[in-house]
């Protein structure tokens, strides 16, 4: 994994566009961040990577963009292991009022029906149960890891030195379009990130 970015996403590196860290929904937010960041990934050792609005949020604010409802992440287990066990091992862990919540048979948006997952993928969602707040995961197999943004690097998502992909700005651009360095409301979903082979 790099230390650091080539897309210059460090906590030195001047936004254009600032970052939203003193909101309320901002904070319980980052609270989850950080959870995942320092529970999941340096005491569990599981990677993460930010995904849809949070990869873009790193790359343009270097962190969470305002009013964006959640964070969403990407989550990747090891090998032979399945979102079940992931969750036996996590939920310990927790702080008190947050939930692990397996969302993979509620149906996403834009999904006509619910979308099967076999055990090692799906959708996992931390809730913080008194303030309705939310991180969407995407749990994925290290296979897929390995065979698409690699390297995985760090990257600022203030205050937290969270996880990115390396090609930000390739991915961004065709996610969407050149605008994508100036706030406007057009999406992209996390599926599409990884199918992207960085090229």
């Amino acid at each position: 994994i790099s230390t650091q970015s080539t897309w210059g996403s460090q906590p030195d590196t001047a936004y254009r566009y600032k970052a939203d860290t003193t909101s309320d929904h901002a904070l319980r937010l980052l609270a989850l961040l950080q959870h995942v960041d320092v529970v999941w990934r340096k005491q569990l050792g599981y990677l993460y990577a930010f995904a849809d609005g949070a990869y873009l949020g790193a790359w343009r604010h270097g962190g969470l963009i305002p009013n964006d409802s959640d964070i969403d992440i990407f989550l990747f287990m090891r090998l032979n292991q399945t979102r079940f066990q992931f969750a036996d091992i996590a939920r310990p862990h927790l702080p008190e009022g947050i939930k692990l919540l397996d969302i993979s048979r509620v149906r996403h948006v834009n999904e006509r029906t619910a979308h099967y997952y076999p055990p090692n993928r799906g959708r996992l969602q931390l809730f913080d149960v008194a303030h309705n707040v939310t991180m969407d995961i995407s749990v994925f197999t290290p296979e897929k890891l390995a065979n698409r943004f690699t390297p995985h690097c760090l990257c600022y998502f203030a205050p937290v030195l969270g996880m990115c992909f390396e090609n930000a700005e390739k991915y961004l651009f065709l996610a969407y379009g050149a605008a994508f360095r100036k706030p406007r409301m057009t999406h992209t979903y996390r599926f599409d990130i990884l199918n992207y082979n960085g090229r």
